[in-house]
């Protein structure tokens, strides 16, 4: 069992070797579908520490 989910979930076979199993109910969704379009080219000020409370936290990418 996961800690911190009810013990009379049922699981089944992520399908990924690392992962192992997941709740029953859950499923498989592209990233860009649960998340706000992000713009290229626009980057908020930002420093190299967690968020505090009522700040956003920035993910930085870039292309290799």
């Amino acid at each position: 069992m996961i800690e911190g989910l009810k013990p009379y979930t049922e699981y089944k076979d992520s399908g990924v070797a690392w992962l192992g199993e997941v709740p029953g109910h859950w499923e498989v969704v592209r990233l860009k579908e649960i998340t706000t379009p992000i713009e290229q080219g626009w980057s908020p000020q930002c420093d190299a520490q967690p968020a505090s409370e009522r700040e956003w936290g920035v993910l930085k990418l870039r292309k290799p």
